[in-house]
């Protein structure tokens, strides 16, 4: 039996529909939905464990949070379920890495990225 697929909440530009895609190229999301990132920290979009958060702040109880913010880092520390490289140009690519990069992904990413 494979893996419950989660949701993903990310932002509404160009970074959080690629991170989009490559959650959907590893068959890890069956849903997409947009948020700001002051509504995730404000708690008005509500998360759970069955949620992965990509380019947008990290709130407790989300399974995973992907970002490449720093300040993410500095305002909430180290967490097991916080995924995060400073150096990254966006949140896609931290997916990407986080993920075995040119070994889990088609070439059509691989050259993108």
């Amino acid at each position: 039996m494979s893996e419950e697929k989660r949701r993903l909440v990310t932002r509404a530009d160009f970074d959080g529909v690629v991170c989009g895609a490559l959650f959907n190229e590893l068959d890890m999301i069956g849903d997409i939905v947009f948020a700001e990132p002051s509504d995730m920290q404000q708690g008005r979009f509500p998360v759970s464990d069955k949620d992965i958060s990509a380019n947008l702040p990290y709130v407790e109880g989300i399974h995973l949070c992907f970002d490449h913010h720093i300040s993410e880092m500095e305002r909430v520390g180290e967490k097991d379920n916080l995924i995060i490289d400073a150096n990254a140009p966006s949140a896609t690519r931290v997916i990407y890495s986080h993920f075995g990069g040119k070994e889990s992904f088609p070439i059509t990413f691989n050259r993108r990225l």
